[in-house]
């Protein structure tokens, strides 16, 4: 029980450095970093990165288009690009476990109805990420770590 609680407690660390290797920039509160301009942390930590890929030593990006509903839930997440469909899912779940913290005025400012676009990029350990495709972009990139 205590090295599942200490693999979380890595997970949760391991995200919160990758968003905030992303290039983001640190929010108000702990834990916090702004993607696409909206406060955001992690509300699960697991392992995103596909294990047959990574078996494999495959690298890939995907690129998403989501929005961000009124309790601060990523919704209608649509993949745009991605080097291998098999990421898809995998970018799509890091996405939907981010919680945001939205003003009251979210949903009066339509901030339900806008949309956003991220890039996920998995990276084998060692190897340099791809670039972006779109360079205005927001960017997570999620490590292989071990086998």
């Amino acid at each position: 029980m205590a090295a599942f609680r200490l693999l979380r407690a890595l997970a949760l660390a391991t995200l919160c450095a990758c968003l905030a290797a992303a290039g983001t920039e640190p929010a108000f509160a702990r834990g916090e970093v702004l993607i696409n301009g909206v406060p955001a942390r992690p509300a699960r930590a697991r392992d995103y990165y596909p294990a047959d890929l990574r078996r494999a030593n495959v690298g890939g990006r995907v690129s998403l288009a989501y929005s961000i509903d009124a309790s601060g839930r990523v919704v209608r997440v649509f993949p745009l690009v991605s080097d291998d469909v098999r990421f898809e899912p995998a970018a799509t779940q890091c996405l939907t476990d981010l919680r945001f913290r939205v003003p009251a005025d979210w949903e009066a400012r339509g901030g339900p109805w806008r949309r956003f676009r991220i890039q996920v990029t998995f990276v084998v350990r060692g190897m340099q990420p791809l670039p972006k495709w779109d360079p205005t972009d927001e960017a997570l990139v999620i490590t292989a770590s071990g086998r």
